[in-house]
């Protein structure tokens, strides 16, 4: 699999007297190959020096990508690795609430002690990954 940040890297980095480079990565159709891509991936980018995370990633916006999530919130665990969910509008399919058609302006509704009662199977999974723990429900 090419990669740019494997690829250019070492380079961009070093171009930086500071080294502030952060490498960020999206993980929708191409890393439908699960777990093991992930991890070596993080490993890889990680042995070359270099600083990522994931800084997008969605259950559904080019098809069912449901197990390609689940993969992800596991080796980001695994790895200590972070990462930022998709959400940009309710026709992406990543609503992340259930009101307001799981757009923007879609409200959690809860207390401050409480998990939203109105997430989606994604909302639960990011809600669930965010604490520490594995989604309660199928994504």
């Amino acid at each position: 699999t090419h990669s740019a940040a494997l690829t250019y890297g070492p380079t961009l980095l070093n171009a930086d007297p500071q080294r502030r480079v952060v490498f960020s990565f999206h993980t929708y159709k191409s890393w439908e190959f699960g777990y093991d891509k992930y991890v070596d991936y993080i490993d890889r980018v990680r042995a070359a020096g270099l600083a990522v995370f994931v800084g997008e990633f969605g259950s559904a916006t080019q098809g069912d990508l449901t197990e390609v999530t689940r993969d992800l919130l596991r080796a980001a665990r695994a790895k200590n690795l972070g990462v930022t969910v998709w959400h940009h509008t309710g026709w992406d399919g990543n609503q992340l609430c259930t009101t307001n058609g799981g757009t923007g302006a879609g409200i959690l509704y809860r207390n401050a002690e409480t998990k939203p009662y109105n997430l989606t199977a994604l909302g639960e999974a990011y809600w669930e990954f965010l604490r520490g723990n594995e989604p309660d429900a199928p994504i």
